[in-house]
C-alpha cells in the first residue's frame, strides 16, 4: 500500500486517508446474459473505479477546508476531478468521481467544534 497521504487528491491537495479498510479499485461494468444451454455470459463495456475509505480530520478547520475544496471543483453534474489509488492495479487513477460522506459533528472534551473520522464514498462518472 502506498503512503497514505498519496491515496486521494483534490486538484493536487492530498487528504489523509487512514489505510486501514481502504477499499477502492476498478471494477468490470458488463451486461450479463444466459444462454439456451443455461451458461452465463458477459460483455464488458467499461472498468469503473469505486469503493469507500476512512478520513480523519483532526480539527474542524481542515475538515472545512476538505468541503470547500469539493465544493469549488464540483462540476455541474456533481462529480469531482480527483485521483483515487486503485487497489488492484497499484496506480492513481484520475478522474471525475462522485463523492459522498455522512459526517457526525461533536464536542470535544475542551467544548470544541469536531468531526473526528468520516467514510467517503467514491464513484467513477
Amino acid at each position: 500500500m502506498p503512503n497514505t497521504s498519496y491515496m486521494f487528491k483534490i486538484a493536487g491537495t492530498s487528504y489523509p486517508v487512514v489505510g486501514k479498510d481502504y477499499k477502492v479499485q476498478n471494477i468490470e461494468q458488463y451486461t450479463a446474459w444466459t444462454d439456451a444451454n443455461g451458461s452465463e455470459h458477459r460483455s464488458v463495456y467499461r472498468t469503473q473505479m469505486s469503493g469507500t475509505f476512512n478520513m480523519i480530520f483532526e480539527t474542524i478547520a481542515n475538515y472545512d477546508a476538505f468541503v470547500a475544496d469539493i465544493m469549488s471543483h464540483k462540476k455541474n453534474d456533481t462529480s469531482v476531478p480527483c485521483s483515487v489509488y486503485d487497489n488492484i492495479s497499484g496506480q492513481m487513477i484520475d478522474a471525475d468521481y462522485f463523492i459522498s460522506f455522512t459526517p457526525a459533528r461533536r464536542l470535544t472534551d475542551q467544548w470544541a467544534d469536531a468531526v473526528g473520522m468520516i467514510t467517503v464514498t467514491v464513484k467513477e462518472r
